[in-house]
């Protein structure tokens, strides 16, 4: 009888010996599939995330090299134009007439020139479309004509506005002629619209003797490059900024 029960027990502890490891064996396997599966499904979604981030910035970068290509080809086509002959920097008539023709190509909100005297001429796109012809000549440089425009460009009804700051201290001006080489100016506001923030690619004209004469600009504003932000196809709960070196935010979706 006792070894009978000692035989019994014997199995027992035997067959705990080799169950309980088995089963250990299984609940380990279960546990590291789970949790490979578990990574590796991670790893999906952050590979996801990835590329579709990178889908978005090679979008964003596309459009703004579109974009931003834009104004220096202006002032490229009007300096042709100018060493070409084909215009006279005063008559202001004229160059009206042909920054409203550029308007009609291009994506920008303003096409405009300016002299050392503090005349300008230029063309203002608003947001309905409508383009204005902004013109102002010595001796009174500080009042400025704004005309509207027939289908033809031609100047229709003006009004008058008094602008105090001069031309020449103006973010596009300025910022031009003081570097002496075309360049994108600084952000800067309008003068007569300052909820507009505006950066302008300039180009400064010199005479033979390399005396300034004047400033060729066309102007965009970020405003347009957040309304492309948020017309782009993603999760609603994203947001895309395009920020500054120096962290300030220049256009965003949100």
């Amino acid at each position: 009888m006792g070894r009978n029960l000692t035989t019994v027990l014997s199995n027992n502890r035997l067959q705990n010996i080799f169950i309980i490891p088995f089963v250990l064996q299984i609940v380990g396997t279960v546990s590291l599939v789970g949790y490979l599966s578990f990574r590796a499904g991670q790893q999906a979604v952050d590979e996801l995330v990835a590329q579709l981030m990178d889908d978005i910035g090679n979008r964003v970068d596309q459009h703004l090299d579109s974009y931003l290509a834009t104004p220096p080809q202006i002032n490229q086509l009007n300096l042709d134009a100018i060493e070409l002959e084909l215009v006279n920097l005063q008559d202001f008539e004229t160059l009206g007439h042909l920054f409203w023709k550029q308007m009609q190509g291009f994506d920008v909100v303003y096409v405009n020139y300016a002299n050392e005297l503090g005349e300008f001429i230029g063309v203002e796109r608003l947001d309905d479309g409508t383009l204005l012809i902004n013109e102002a000549r010595a001796p009174d440089v500080n009042q400025l004509l704004i005309y509207e425009t027939d289908a033809q460009g031609n100047r229709a009804a003006f009004e008058v506005a008094v602008d105090e700051a001069p031309i020449q201290e103006e973010g596009w001006y300025a910022d031009a002629a003081e570097a002496g080489v075309p360049i994108w100016s600084d952000i800067y506001q309008w003068d007569d619209k300052p909820e507009v923030l505006s950066v302008s690619a300039s180009y400064p004209i010199y005479d033979n003797s390399n005396n300034l004469i004047g400033v060729i600009g066309a102007d965009l504003i970020l405003s347009q490059i957040s309304q492309f932000l948020r017309e782009l196809e993603v999760s609603p709960s994203t947001e895309i900024y395009i920020v500054e070196t120096d962290g300030a935010i220049i256009a965003g979706s949100s």
